[in-house]
């Protein structure tokens, strides 16, 4: 996506989704170890994994990425009035729910684990699109050297 963003000289989207990724991974690796809590064992889990659950580090990706990317939809399908990005959007967010129900499902989240990856992503897409649109939308500064006014 990045490079797609980069191709349509979506500079700011670009630096955005980069930095909701880095910021969900930053999250994932300070947060799991901070909480250390154990995956759950109420019942076998279908797929093996380790390390800490809490937080989900599939919901705050998952959510991160196309969470980010159903905003993005959303806000061209809302300038544009297409429906075809409308669709997009709800697709991203369908794709952000499946992973998040998908943790639970398979046995190595509690509901908890995933709600609160995905309120952290969440909030975390949702300040790197106020930086967004603070960067599109500031004043500029005047170029002309000092004095030469």
């Amino acid at each position: 996506m990045v490079g797609v963003f980069l191709w349509r000289k979506h500079y700011l989207s670009a630096a955005a989704f980069l930095a909701v990724l880095a910021g969900v991974l930053v999250l994932e690796f300070t947060l799991k170890p901070l909480f250390g809590l154990a995956r759950p064992d109420l019942f076998p889990w279908k797929v093996e994994v380790g390390g800490f659950s809490f937080p989900s580090g599939h919901a705050l990706r998952g959510v991160g990425m196309f969470g980010f990317l159903a905003a993005v939809a959303a806000c061209r399908a809302w300038c544009r009035r297409s429906g075809a990005w409308a669709v997009a959007g709800v697709v991203c967010v369908g794709v952000a729910g499946g992973v998040c129900w998908s943790r639970v499902y398979v046995g190595v989240h509690r509901p908890t684990d995933v709600i609160a990856g995905a309120l952290a992503a969440a909030a975390w897409v949702v300040t790197c699109l106020l930086a967004r649109e603070y960067a599109a939308t500031r004043p500029r500064r005047n170029n002309t050297a000092a004095g030469a006014g």
